[in-house]
């Protein structure tokens, strides 16, 4: 989504004015009574301030108190449940029901409110924070943001990200996914005020339960689980080595498999052309968008088998013959087939010979005797 409008601009300086802070739909207890010497029975309500317009006869229900206002018990204190933010809004009083309304020029309320956020996504990783901008009326620095669980029923559990924010922007980070987080927001000297329509999805794969292996040039299908995987992302391997030098980025040259479009099922097929050892995932989330940097988990490895040798090879017919085989992953019970180039290898039904392979003299090649045959 694009960045939310900056956050709306405080009033002018204003001086010789005592200012009230509340917070949009939070109970506020204002102890406003005993300060203007009004006796209980006396009746208060703020009205917003209009250019040009210094008197409390403003249209009924345009304020907070309503024509009516509200009466001002023996305490002096009024709890209030304001549901509008804004600036600046005036004190008008009366002693009585029958009194008329008179301005209080001295006093001002600010409600305070955060409207929107910069971003319903990021990406969940433990490498660096997400930014985060906030708007609305009072938001600036001091302020404190944070992220819950869903499931928590207020502000103080399930916290899964927090950050001071530095004039209208706060840095988090969050290492593992989660979905619907909910933020909730303390403006300076006030408590927590929870947003329930302000969500955040912190994008990132479930963990993998144990190293892939593929097998060169035969198509193996991998599905990926977890917040924001949907159709349309895009997965590729690298080498190990290579992420060390700028991740998935750094590594666009030592490319493995891919990338690959992901299925609407969250399924990749990887091909790849050669052998290879320690490779780690990379994962761009479409939903991030088209400019986002991929995701490097080295928690997803892999190994790709194959045979790297020999090259052409040719044995006598009618006489046994031995060829030694090197490559990635080949063990001793690994089967051999030789067959005809127009026969697919999945039906070796024909072949012109065939064996098992004999246990390798050395670490780097495995043997295996075969009977040629003609053909």
């Amino acid at each position: 989504p694009p960045p939310p409008p900056p956050p709306s601009p405080p009033p002018p300086a204003r001086t010789n004015v005592t200012v009230y802070v509340a917070v949009k739909d939070v109970e506020e207890e204002l102890i406003i009574g005993p300060a203007f010497w009004l006796p209980a029975g006396s009746f208060i309500k703020w009205q917003p301030r209009e250019s040009g317009n210094a008197s409390c006869a403003l249209p009924a229900g345009a304020g907070f108190g309503g024509s009516d206002g509200l009466r001002v018990p023996e305490s002096g204190a009024i709890n209030w449940t304001l549901p509008t933010a804004g600036w600046n809004f005036r004190l008008c009083l009366r002693e009585d029901a029958e009194a008329s309304w008179a301005l209080e020029p001295t006093v001002v309320l600010d409600v305070f409110d955060v409207a929107a956020v910069s971003a319903a996504v990021i990406l969940a990783s433990s490498a660096g924070d997400a930014e985060i901008a906030f708007s609305g009326v009072g938001v600036s620095s001091g302020d404190v943001a944070r992220w819950v669980d869903v499931g928590s029923p207020s502000c103080s559990g399930g916290v899964v990200a927090e950050a001071e924010v530095v004039g209208s922007r706060g840095l988090f980070r969050i290492d593992t996914p989660a979905a619907g987080l909910v933020l909730c927001y303390a403006f300076a000297g006030k408590t927590f005020k929870r947003y329930e329509n302000l969500r955040l999805d912190a994008f990132g794969l479930e963990p993998a339960v144990s190293a892939t292996t593929f097998a060169a040039n035969v198509g193996t299908s991998v599905r990926f689980e977890g917040v924001g995987v949907q159709g349309g992302d895009s997965a590729w391997w690298i080498s190990l080595v290579a992420s060390a030098s700028g991740g998935c980025t750094g590594a666009a040259s030592d490319t493995h498999g891919g990338p690959v479009v992901v299925g609407v099922d969250g399924s990749a097929e990887f091909i790849f052309e050669r052998p290879a050892r320690s490779l780690v995932l990379c994962y761009a989330f479409s939903g991030l968008g088209s400019n986002a940097a991929a995701a490097l988990y080295s928690t997803f490895s892999a190994t790709v088998v194959g045979i790297q040798g020999p090259g052409a090879s040719f044995v006598v017919a009618g006489m046994p013959g031995t060829i030694a085989f090197f490559g990635i992953g080949l063990a001793a019970g690994d089967e051999v087939a030789w067959t005809d180039p127009s026969v697919s290898c999945a039906d070796t039904v024909g072949s012109l010979a065939a064996a098992a392979v004999a246990p390798a003299p050395l670490s780097t090649e495995l043997r295996a005797d075969v009977l040629a045959t003609e053909g």
